[in-house]
């Protein structure tokens, strides 16, 4: 207990609030224990130093309980799962459209019900917006509250809250040009979501899955109960998300009018700008073990902060240069995680380069752990359902791999030629984040790849080169497309070399294992 008083304290808060963000209502009770502790160490002089500690953890695990307990729906009577069924909604765009097999898939926010419908299923697209008081509406997300308004017939505008999943018919082209921040009037009653049974026979509560995402419901919607409304004033976070994608979506056309084709145009638009992939791409990249390079993570962003810090290196080192140099890259590197939808890997990376930056501004340097670990304290703050996001667990295991693993592997050879060295250098870093994140890949997906090793020798350095050439054609490509039309040839080989690597390795005999490994055994 004396390490909570040394520089491991922030690491066992972080373990005392992650285990209240899982104990959830039974952290409540670590809140009454920290009491008792805090009057044991203000009774007892001799049990002062063990009480007082142990009264800092438990109040820690109190304050992770109680941010569980905060998001929890069941407390929020403005949740749409504690209200009555509803057959008119106002919803705002979360996402953009995801192409499914036979619909079309959108995530919405639920801001708004309209109560006393007499005859909500005669009522069409005209009159609902005739008697809706459009007034209320804009302001709804940023007053935070909708004023209860009469309308005509007796209809009465509620607010009400949640996520939502909504299905659109295929054949709906309109629904490719929704915006982040768009409104939408939709008719029809939520059902809840139902776990499916695979293809490999194995049942998946996919229900269970969705409400860790804070989602409880979905809805299929046929044409003629939709329809787009006057999108009101957004706040600032929806201006910031739709200028994003709506730049990333310019970036998308144009790749899409450009030399690149097939494979090679899905490849590139994963690396650069995190749009998904197909999935036979995405599996010979899966079975090769070098699917975290499609993945936009933190190598991504630092492969970009260096591009934008190289710009401005002609400023010195005088205190005011350096915070002058921390603010001009800081806004490009939270632009480019916007751009790339702040996906948990994404957002651990770009707040771990926040405080690295403010440590370096400030005359010290930050260690790597130090660094880790309040980027995650913070996240989980601003969103406790991170938790359970596979890609913010790996990313943050890959960089304790690193963090903790790679020193020790370094000292094992010191080799002094280049080629060598930079060939170890890439292996211990491909082992030591493998070794912290294969327990959890085994128990999820049962499977692992057996030449990963070999794999990354040849999709880093290819990765490398073609990320720094994705990033240029796409800032160039928003000024000068002529000029981006030609700079997507070498991007087009260096992908297309990335492409044939992936598939010849995947095709090597006994490439995934397969294995299997309990919740116990991780």
């Amino acid at each position: 207990m004396s390490a909570l008083r040394g520089e491991n304290s922030l690491y066992l808060f972080l373990s005392a609030y992650v285990s209240g963000l899982l104990l959830g209502k039974a952290g409540l009770f670590f809140l009454i224990a920290a009491l008792l502790f805090w009057l044991l160490a203000r009774l007892s002089r001799p049990a002062r130093f063990w009480a007082r500690n142990l009264a800092l953890w438990s109040l820690a695990i109190a304050v992770g309980g109680l941010r569980m307990e905060v998001q929890n729906p069941c407390r929020d009577p403005k949740h749409y799962l504690n209200q009555p069924p509803s057959e008119l909604w106002l919803v705002a765009c979360r996402s953009q459209s995801e192409d499914r097999p036979k619909t079309q898939r959108v995530q919405a926010e639920v801001l708004a019900v309209l109560r006393h419908v007499p005859a909500a299923d005669s009522l069409t697209e005209k009159e609902f917006r005739a008697n809706v008081p459009l007034g209320s509406i804009g302001s709804v997300r940023e007053t935070g509250r909708v004023e209860e308004r009469k309308a005509k017939d007796g209809l009465v505008w509620q607010e009400c809250r949640g996520l939502v999943q909504l299905y659109f018919p295929k054949a709906d082209t309109s629904l490719k040009r929704l915006q982040y921040g768009d409104r939408l009037w939709l008719r029809g009653r939520l059902d809840p979501i139902e776990g499916f049974t695979g293809s490999d026979g194995e049942f998946f509560d996919y229900g269970a899955f969705m409400a860790k995402k804070r989602i409880y419901g979905r809805m299929f919607l046929r044409e003629g109960n939709y329809g787009t409304m006057p999108a009101g004033c957004l706040g600032l976070s929806d201006r910031l998300y739709r200028m994003a994608f709506s730049l990333r979506d310019k970036v998308a056309a144009f790749m899409n009018r450009s030399p690149l084709q097939g494979s090679e145009l899905s490849v590139a638009q994963s690396l650069v700008l995190g749009l998904q992939g197909s999935d036979p791409v995405e599996e010979a990249y899966r079975d090769a073990g070098i699917v975290h390079v499609l993945a936009v993570s933190g190598m991504h962003l630092s492969i970009f902060a260096y591009i934008v810090l190289g710009l401005f290196r002609f400023l010195g080192h005088k205190t005011w240069q350096r915070w002058l140099r921390f603010l001009l890259v800081l806004g490009p590197v939270w632009g480019y995680s916007l751009l790339t939808g702040l996906c948990p890997s994404v957002a651990r990376a770009a707040c771990m380069f926040t405080f690295v930056g403010l440590g370096q501004c400030l005359g010290k340097r930050v260690p790597l752990m130090r660094s880790l670990a309040v980027s995650a304290l913070v996240l989980l703050w601003a969103n406790p359902d991170m938790m359970y996001d596979l890609g913010f667990l790996l990313s943050y295991l890959a960089v304790a791999g690193l963090a903790l693993v790679n020193p020790w592997l370094m000292k094992i050879w010191r080799p002094k030629r280049r080629v060598p060295k930079l060939f170890w250098e890439m292996s211990v870093t491909s082992v030591s984040a493998q070794i912290m994140t294969f327990p959890v890949i085994l128990s999820i997906f049962g499977t692992f790849p057996t030449y990963f090793l070999f794999a990354n020798w040849i999709a880093v350095p290819l990765g490398n080169a073609a990320l720094p050439i994705g990033i240029v054609v796409s800032l160039v490509s928003l000024f000068w497309e002529g000029l981006a039309f030609y700079l997507t040839y070498p991007l087009d080989w260096t992908v297309a070399l990335m492409n044939a690597s992936a598939a010849w390795i995947a095709r090597w005999p006994m490439a995934v294992g397969n294995f299997s490994m309990s919740l116990l055994s991780v």
